[in-house]
């Protein structure tokens, strides 16, 4: 699954979720540059999975914001030491090593 399907999906969830009459069907166009320029569709439906996951994560989320609680996302492209000045702060919090890029 790509990673583009992946934040589709977990969006789709949580609109099926809170959404009354939501069906949980969604599809991705994706427009490509090719010679001639095609449109590929691609059709899914959320599984029971990604509908748990909107129900534990978001929850965990809130509670965590409301205790002003904030988790580092390693795997962001962003969380570097070039692009972070709370790096030294979160390798002491969290423990691991921040990446130099």
């Amino acid at each position: 699954m790509s990673r583009f399907r992946s934040l589709c999906s977990l969006d789709l969830a949580e609109y099926s979720d809170r959404l009354l009459g939501a069906s949980g069907e969604g599809r991705i166009d994706t427009l490509v540059k090719t010679k001639t320029p095609q449109v590929i569709s691609q059709n899914f439906q959320i599984t029971a999975e990604e509908m748990r996951a909107v129900q534990t994560l978001y929850p965990a989320a809130q509670d965590a914001m409301r205790r002003q609680r904030y988790m580092p996302n390693r795997l962001s492209m962003m969380c570097s030491r070039r692009n972070c000045s709370y790096w030294r702060h979160c390798e002491r919090e969290w423990g691991g090593e921040v990446p130099q890029a």
